[in-house]
C-alpha cells in the first residue's frame, strides 16, 4: 500500500515520473548532439565508429533499464514487501519513497550497461589490452559487487542479479576486445 506522506509529495511524483522517461529518451540525443560536436574534427572512419558508440551506448542503456524494470525492481520488491515482511505486519510505503527507489535502481542500471561499451573502447585504443584484464579481472569481479551494492537495494537477490549481469557484460567486452587485437595483430 503506497501512501502520500508529504504536501508536496504528489508533485514530486509527477515530477519524477516525468524526468525518468525524459532522460531515457533524450539519452541517445544528447549522445548525437556530442557526436555532431566532435565529428568535424575526425576522420571519417571515426565519425562512423563514433555512429556505432551512439547506437550501441542507446541500447545498452535502454538495456540496462529493461533488465532493471522486468526483474531486479520485482526481485527487489518481493524481497522487502514478501520475503523478509515479519508476520502480522502490513507492509506501507511513502509514493516519494517508492518512486525514487525505482528511478535510482533504473538509472544506475542504465548507467553500468555502458560499463561494455567503456571496456570495448579503451581496448581498441591499447589502453586496456587483453593482458590487462588477465591480472585485474579479480579487482573488477570485487569493483561489481561494490558498484551493485550501491546501486541496489540492500538485499542479495538484486545485488547478485545486478552483479551478475555486469560480470556477463564484462566478460562479453574483453572477448570483443580480445577479436579486435587479435584483427590488428593480423593485419600488421
Amino acid at each position: 500500500k503506497l501512501t502520500l506522506w508529504n504536501v508536496y509529495g504528489g508533485m514530486e511524483v509527477y515530477v519524477k515520473l516525468r524526468l525518468s522517461p525524459g532522460f531515457a529518451v533524450s539519452m541517445p540525443i544528447v549522445f548525437l548532439v556530442l557526436r555532431g560536436f566532435v565529428t568535424p574534427a575526425v576522420s571519417r572512419s571515426a565519425a562512423r565508429i563514433g555512429n556505432l558508440v551512439v547506437g550501441f551506448s542507446s541500447l545498452l542503456f535502454w538495456a540496462g533499464m529493461a533488465v532493471c524494470w522486468f526483474y531486479i525492481f520485482p526481485l527487489s520488491l518481493r524481497f522487502f514487501f514478501v520475503d523478509t515482511l515479519p508476520v502480522g505486519v502490513a507492509p506501507e510505503m511513502p509514493v516519494e519513497r517508492y518512486y525514487s527507489f525505482l528511478f535510482l535502481l533504473l538509472i544506475g542500471a542504465g548507467i553500468a550497461f555502458q560499463m561494455p561499451l567503456v571496456l570495448v573502447i579503451l581496448g581498441a585504443v591499447g589502453i586496456l589490452p587483453v593482458r590487462w584484464h588477465a591480472g585485474f579481472w579479480k579487482y573488477v569481479v570485487v569493483g561489481s559487487f561494490v558498484f551493485s551494492a550501491l546501486i541496489t537495494p540492500p538485499d542479495p537477490v538484486s545485488l547478485l542479479g545486478m552483479s551478475g549481469m555486469l560480470l556477463v557484460l564484462y566478460a562479453v567486452s574483453v572477448g570483443i576486445v580480445w577479436v579486435l587485437e587479435r584483427a590488428r595483430r593480423r593485419r600488421v
